[in-house]
């Protein structure tokens, strides 16, 4: 490699590990923060383990326990790829790195999640991407990387980001996850959150997408938690292409062995993200008066299973 790049990952979970396993393997040098002690720890001594589609261990050039610690190291690319419900806490210490002029790039789920970076760093510097590639944390230092539905995409709010964006994405891509820039990011990001629809229900019932593809009844209520998002995201004038319904029962028989992160989340005592997805359906449901009774029943009992959980 030519110009090995230096680059932030902030939060080595499932995506943020993947990220951090194939760019470090095609040379560059990479900085992570992990907030979880054993995970970290293990990154630290041993490095992290990707298996699944590919197998292999790369070890970061840093690994640190909090943003600050990055403190004015030189950074070319920062890749946030926290939960969005830790986002809103931490935008305002993401802002200032790499000298408050490297580009942002955020991986997490849900609608409208990237906003607490916006204002923090504004448009021009913030790159959004859907993301087609998951995993699970397998272990401290070791992450299952289960599928892959390339290209992810990313994009931006302003012009210039979005010429960004195109340098992203060649970097990425050149590092074996491919991706491609868009002008259009927001109805991607629709696109994935539409697509997430097992998270929900992974929650409630523990089961991985197979399993709840091959239950009747679950299949029947995958079917209409798509139906009900895709009606909102058409009133709300998001271009979906031809084939999308088709498109997203294909998806997940593509990656039927994945366990959604939620019910993850719920196993080890954090918070969903289902206030950026099915919260976000109902509000947008709500705004252009299409009902999603569907969204309201799986939102109030996944909060209801959070309202069990010790802040």
């Amino acid at each position: 490699m030519e110009n090995p790049l230096n680059i932030a990952v902030i939060g080595v979970g499932a995506i943020g590990g993947i990220i951090t396993g194939n760019l470090a393997a095609a040379g560059h040098r990479l900085a992570v923060v992990e907030v979880i002690p054993g995970h970290r720890q293990k990154i630290a001594r041993e490095g992290i383990r990707i298996s699944g589609i590919r197998d292999f261990v790369v070890r970061p050039v840093s690994v640190h326990e909090s943003i600050d610690a990055l403190g004015n190291a030189r950074l070319d690319i920062v890749v946030v790829a926290l939960k969005a419900t830790v986002l809103p806490a931490v935008a305002g210490e993401i802002a200032p790195l790499g000298n408050g002029q490297a580009p942002l790039v955020c991986f997490m789920n849900g609608i409208d999640s990237e906003q607490p970076l916006l204002q923090a760093a504004g448009p021009e510097r913030v790159l959004r991407a859907a993301v087609n590639f998951g995993g699970n944390l397998a272990g401290d230092g070791h992450i299952k990387w289960a599928f892959s539905n390339p290209p992810t995409h990313l994009g931006g709010y302003a012009a210039s980001s979005r010429d960004r964006a195109k340098d992203v994405a060649r970097l990425f891509s050149a590092a074996g996850l491919g991706m491609e820039a868009v002008g259009d990011i927001r109805s991607y990001v629709w696109r994935k959150a539409i697509v997430n629809a097992m998270l929900a229900t992974a929650v409630l019932t523990n089961l991985n997408i197979g399993e709840q593809l091959d239950q009747p009844d679950m299949r029947r209520l995958f079917l209409k938690i798509i139906e009900e998002r895709i009606a909102v995201a058409e009133r709300e004038k998001i271009d979906l292409g031809e084939g999308f319904f088709e498109y997203c029962v294909d998806f997940h028989e593509r990656a039927r062995q994945h366990i959604p992160p939620s019910a993850l989340d719920i196993a080890v005592g954090r918070k969903t993200e289902v206030d950026f997805i099915e919260g976000k359906v109902i509000e947008y449901g709500l705004k252009h008066g299409v009902p999603v009774p569907t969204h309201e029943t799986l939102y109030a009992l996944v909060k209801g299973k959070e309202s069990g959980l010790k802040e």
